[in-house]
């Protein structure tokens, strides 16, 4: 982030872990602010695991899915484990640090309109750049989020 933060979001697989680490380790990245987990599919999460028990992390930002997988379940008691402050995000909902600010696009249910692209994702507007995350991309939304 351009005030020095460091935000990481999902992780890949539980082998992409050490990847992961060494990433950002040789990056420079000492600690965490902000781990955005945007589903509990192991794909996704998996080599968060990794990060948690490597790299201190102040505060997650989870879906509102269940967990109900081995991995997923993990992931949550290594949170709990390492006392990281845990924030469910639901749609509509923004969130800013500084310049940058994120919006929620989608929520953990699958959406059953044809303007909803994916299940989940973020937008983050820094300056006049738009970052979608996990694919997600609600035109309407996303102008909202510019003002």
């Amino acid at each position: 982030m351009p005030d020095g933060n460091d935000v990481l979001f999902d992780g890949g697989k539980p082998q992409a872990g050490p990847t992961v680490v060494a990433y950002l380790s040789g990056h420079g990245v000492t600690d965490i602010e902000l781990l955005v987990a945007t589903h509990g599919d192991a794909g996704h999460i998996g080599g968060l695991l990794g990060v948690l028990t490597s790299i201190p992390v102040s505060e997650a930002w989870l879906d509102s899915q269940m967990c109900t997988t081995g991995t997923c379940l993990d992931f949550y008691q290594a949170l709990a484990d390492h006392g990281v402050v845990t924030t469910t995000v639901r749609m509509g909902e923004s969130y800013a640090w500084g310049e940058v600010t994120t919006l929620v696009l989608n929520p953990s249910e699958s959406l059953k309109t044809a303007e909803a692209v994916t299940t989940n994702g973020l937008a983050t507007l820094y300056e006049s750049t738009t970052m979608g995350v996990n694919g997600a991309r609600r035109r309407s939304r996303i102008a909202a989020l510019r003002g």
